[in-house]
């Protein structure tokens, strides 16, 4: 509701408007600030220094720029405290899966001996049949330190071509579910999490349709929820969030700043990846 009020009521401006006057400006702004520069020689650095100049800079940056709802053609804004209150409430860790195949998530600190997480698949990788989809799918689910899957983009379902925002959407995210259910159960880790939602699913039609109580997916999997370039939404990512959020479900956020567009050059990237977590955690 208080993202809704922030959409509906924040600053008006033209999305031109907010990629060149607003975001750009204020990120050349920071960067120059806290003095964030890129050495090409050191792509991984271990200057701690940096590490927390780059996040004030990304505090500051999303405290001043929001994210822009392109529907409503305003700005989701919040201010540092409501930022920071955000962070110290924000989960630790996270448990997925079932039985034999559950684990917890947690964060991995630099020199962490904890073995990462991991996630493997196609990442929404588009197929064309169910048959290569089974395939992979089992593939993924016979590799014995994955923690978690994902699953590819079904194309078609009984032969007729997926088309967006129509029956043979939500039908399509229906049968991607049953069928990475059935390929995990086939090599015996039916409690094996899956953790990209619904690749198939293009719209939050879709994307619900796939969480029946019977055939969908469970509780203990993932959903994910993308952004537009650079720190925008629009209703449907919204629309995911209010849905998956109501049935109690974990929600995760997907970004990709743009390198050498609006973000400019990697100490731009870096902030903005950094402002991109923070929206995350208020928006979604």
């Amino acid at each position: 509701m208080d993202v809704m009020e922030k959409a509906l009521t924040g600053k008006p401006c033209l999305e031109r408007d907010y990629d060149i006057k607003i975001f750009s400006t204020k990120l050349r702004e920071v960067v120059k600030e806290y003095d964030i520069k890129c050495d090409p020689g050191t792509p991984v650095p271990s200057d701690d220094s940096l590490a927390d100049d780059v996040f004030k800079a990304a505090l500051d940056f999303y405290s001043a720029v929001g994210t822009y709802c392109t529907d409503t053609e305003r700005i989701i804004k919040f201010d540092e405290n409501e930022i920071k209150e955000r962070l110290k409430t924000a989960p630790t860790k996270i448990s997925f899966g079932e039985g034999v195949d559950a684990g917890t998530m947690v964060p991995r600190r630099p020199e962490d001996k904890t073995p990462p997480w991991r996630f493997v698949g196609a990442g929404g990788l588009p197929v064309s049949s169910e048959e290569i989809f089974l395939k992979l799918v089992e593939s993924y689910a016979s590799i014995p330190i994955a923690n978690s899957i994902t699953t590819p983009t079904l194309t078609k379902v009984n032969g007729m071509r997926i088309r967006p925002n129509s029956p043979l959407e939500m039908l399509g995210a229906i049968r991607t579910v049953a069928l990475g259910r059935e390929a995990i159960r086939r090599v015996g880790r039916a409690g094996l999490p899956i953790l990209n939602g619904i690749a198939t699913a293009q719209s939050a039609i879709a994307l619900i349709a796939g969480l029946h109580p019977n055939y969908g997916l469970r509780k203990t999997d993932g959903y994910m929820i993308s952004s537009l370039a650079e720190l925008k939404t629009n209703f449907d990512f919204l629309n995911r969030a209010c849905g998956l959020l109501s049935l109690g479900l974990p929600v995760a956020s997907i970004f990709g700043p743009i390198f050498g567009g609006y973000c400019g050059g990697p100490e731009g990237t870096a902030v903005v990846t950094v402002a991109y977590h923070l929206m995350g955690a208020l928006v979604y």
